[in-house]
């Protein structure tokens, strides 16, 4: 199949996983992008690619907190090491998810109990979340490594991803 825009590369492709009522591995949904590699064969997963357990994930999330005094050239400045940072975490395959979020002036917030919806972030603060990466590694002392090569304009803060067995 092509690649989707932005691509997909050494041989990777987005398959079809089936849905979790479907036969197929439980713990993957929708589209995913995985290796080349043959997923399935007689029915069991290659230890490449076989899925996320309990066991077998280490996921953490770093959330990014910046001050809100940096400039517009300054923040333009750095998006090269943002984009550096980003494509480091690509190649060494420990990249999840990541993005930069809209300024907290745009932000809402929901009182979920009443269903009230007010603009702006619940509390004022100098520091805001500005974004999050969430990295499979191999444990608390790598995702502290990855924190400490982030730009310098940002705080991080590292937190492990709770796995929950929905068995």
């Amino acid at each position: 199949p092509d690649a989707p825009a932005g691509g997909l590369s050494d041989g990777a492709c987005v398959t079809r996983v089936p849905p979790l009522d479907e036969p197929g591995p439980s713990n993957f949904f929708g589209e995913v992008s995985i290796s080349s590699i043959p997923v399935r064969q007689s029915g069991e997963w290659p230890a490449e690619v076989r899925p996320r357990t309990l066991e077998n994930t280490m996921k953490y999330m770093i959330l990014l907190a910046g001050g809100t005094d940096q400039t517009e050239e300054e923040a333009a400045a750095e998006m090269p090491l943002w984009f550096a940072y980003d494509q480091a975490t690509k190649d060494a395959g420990v990249f999840v998810a990541g993005d930069a979020l809209y300024p907290a002036e745009t932000a809402k917030t929901v009182a979920v109990s009443t269903g009230t919806v007010t603009d702006g972030p619940f509390a004022e603060t100098k520091e805001v979340i500005g974004g999050f990466y969430v990295l499979d590694v191999e444990d608390e002392a790598a995702a502290l490594e990855w924190a400490k090569k982030l730009p310098p304009s940002v705080t991080a803060e590292v937190r492990q991803v709770m796995v929950f067995d929905e068995g």
